[in-house]
């Protein structure tokens, strides 16, 4: 199965541009401290008018004024881009967008009169792609405040309306607008974390208040824009193959565990006709009622850290799902079927644990001489099979650390001191194979959906829904609905319909009608799908979406530093169900052990 996937990402053609505007760039003064990013934005905003990119690297602020020396777009790609994108957003008459000078933002949807959510858009250059520009995303809230409580290094925006944000000067809100002027800043913290769903179906309102809608239309336009001044840029697109997958699993029928009631409240019993408690077994499982924050609110110790030293292979089950800030917080009710899936997750993990930590033999994973290929290094570790064990060590200890070192400067051309956490690598030194695998700063998008749900809502004459030969059918419209209506109207009354026409699933009545359905195009959802040409792929999850999806799923890329890819054992890697309950793992499955390691234990 092939998918042709678009992407967060444009690709510049520009031996085919004509672009004549003048960019020219301004050296910045050098500033020291801490705040010396926000000094030197302070200082382009008072010598600078309108939009402007700094590269804090190059100390210079690209723009379209008149002072400064000229920039041709070819010589200097991604800092002229990166202005013209600027410029794109802070001139534009769309409401969807915040009228900032130097960071392109996407209005989303409002909350309330005081809170606003948006997208905040980063722009970088994939260097090792030519001229390709990544868009990367990040949920941010903004809350309504006086301009005398406005937090000074944050930036401030005013709106002319309730959709047009103007950009008011950093630290220079009082002398602009009077300081009990209400206007808008950055709301976030680690406890109020802006989220917006990637993607939600169920209805055109729902979709607009997504990721997936306005990402879509901000590429459009920008794409617009480019070739209206003269640059030929094109949304990047791969062709994805979907993997085949025969997923394996591990036979948990020999685990034993031991259950621990660490509960503050007792009172509530546990339905221990779960699990199968036995007693004096290595592996523990320790039920609580409360979080770390949920203890600490009522004065009291969180006792885990103890009890996690105390047994060398464990896991919590936390059977307390009321808020921490509840005033009757450990007052609860244990329900045994929202039970049954965490622990046959904890189940899973405490298996990994046993294996990891050398109470249990290799041999109870899959794939195991194809795991035994590779040595695994990721977030400062590696990983190796030796004989019917794992050992892990830290990165700076092994034998493999100037390989990967030096590989990776090649790779990168520059010298490093150290390697992004980020990247996951797998080498075989026996057959010279160095494989790395890099999170990118894009995601793809499923297909613009707008279409579809402007035919589902379209209103139609009553003639154009009734079917020939299906009277009753037809007198219940003429009963029941006015001269001309929608599907989705039709569907209001879909207990009667489905019964006259003898049908159970809206999906019968999409195909009369050939209406498109809420869930079309979106198979990308399922399944581990791959881009051979470019060497990109990303891990979705095991079953259909049922609502919708929460978060995206990552682009990754594949680059070969020595030696040869073998695809079919780097995915047959990821076809496991016990790393990630809800589908196959992001990496081969041993860089999940990595992860379930460094959780337990500090290296």
């Amino acid at each position: 199965m092939s998918e042709i996937v678009f992407q967060t990402s444009i690709k510049f053609d520009l031996n085919k541009s004509n672009f004549n505007s003048i960019i020219k760039a301004v050296k910045v003064p050098k500033f020291n401290g801490p705040n010396k990013y926000l000094d030197a934005h302070n200082w382009i905003k008072k010598n600078i008018e309108g939009p402007y990119y700094f590269n804090s690297y190059q100390n210079l602020v690209y723009h379209t004024g008149k002072e400064g020396e000229e920039k041709s777009l070819e010589e200097n790609f991604p800092d002229c881009i990166k202005l013209l994108f600027n410029k794109y957003s802070y001139d534009s008459i769309d409401n969807n967008f915040f009228k900032s000078s130097y960071r392109p933002y996407i209005l989303v949807k409002s909350s309330s009169q005081d809170f606003i959510q948006a997208l905040e858009l980063d722009i970088t250059h994939d260097y090792k792609k030519g001229n390709v520009i990544l868009i990367e995303d990040h949920a941010v809230t903004f809350r309504r405040v006086r301009a005398k409580d406005a937090y000074y290094r944050e930036e401030i925006y005013i709106p002319r309306d309730r959709k047009n944000f103007f950009q008011l000067e950093q630290l220079r809100s009082k002398k602009l607008i009077h300081e009990n002027a209400l206007v808008f800043q950055k709301y976030s913290n680690n406890k109020n974390r802006s989220h917006i769903d990637f993607i939600d179906p169920r209805s055109f309102q729902n979709y607009e208040s997504t990721r997936s809608k306005p990402l879509w239309s901000f590429i459009r336009n920008m794409l617009d824009y480019f070739n209206s001044i003269g640059i030929e840029a094109y949304q990047y697109n791969g062709i994805f193959n979907k993997k085949n997958t025969q997923n394996y699993n591990v036979d948990l029928s020999t685990l034993e565990f031991e259950i621990l009631d660490k509960r503050m409240n007792k009172a509530e019993d546990f339905p221990a006709k779960l699990i199968t408690n036995t007693s004096k077994a290595n592996s523990k499982l320790i039920l609580l009622d409360y979080t770390k924050d949920g203890i600490e609110n009522i004065g009291k110790k969180d006792k885990y850290p103890e009890y996690k030293k105390d047994f060398k292979i464990s896991h919590v089950l936390n059977v307390n799902s009321n808020n921490s800030d509840s005033s009757d917080y450990f007052n609860y009710n244990i329900t045994a079927d929202d039970l049954v899936p965490k622990i046959e997750i904890i189940k899973t993990q405490l298996f990994l644990k046993e294996i990891l930590f050398g109470s249990r033999s290799t041999s109870y994973l899959p794939l195991l001489e194809k795991a035994r290929s590779f040595k695994y290094i990721y977030k400062n570790v590696i990983l190796e099979f030796k004989n019917d064990e794992i050992e892990i060590q830290p990165l700076l200890e092994s034998d493999e650390l100037d390989i990967l070192l030096g590989a990776y400067v090649d790779f990168v051309g520059f010298n490093v001191k150290s390697i992004p956490k980020d990247r996951a690598f797998l080498i075989n030194t026996n057959t010279n194979t160095l494989i790395m695998i890099s999170p990118l700063k894009k995601k793809f998008l499923y297909p613009d959906k707008t279409n579809d749900f402007l035919i589902r809502e379209e209103d139609r004459n009553i003639n154009e829904w009734k079917i020939e030969g299906k009277e009753e059918f037809n007198q219940y419209l003429d009963n029941n609905l006015g001269e001309s209506f929608s599907f989705e109207d039709l569907l209001k009354h879909k207990t009667q319909i489905y019964e006259i026409l003898n049908i159970k699933k809206s999906t019968s009545l999409q195909k009369i009608y050939n209406i498109p359905g809420k869930k079309k195009g979106l198979g990308l959802h399922q399944g581990i799908w791959f881009d051979k040409e470019n060497m990109e792929y990303f891990s979705g999850l095991k079953h259909a979406m049922n609502i919708k999806q929460s978060k995206s799923h990552k682009l990754r890329r594949i680059d070969v530093l020595s030696g040869v890819f073998d695809e079919e054992k780097f995915f047959s890697l990821m076809n496991v169900d016990f790393i990630r309950s809800s589908g196959s793992p992001i990496l081969p499955y041993p860089f999940g052990l990595i992860n379930i390691f460094l959780s337990e234990r500090e290296i």
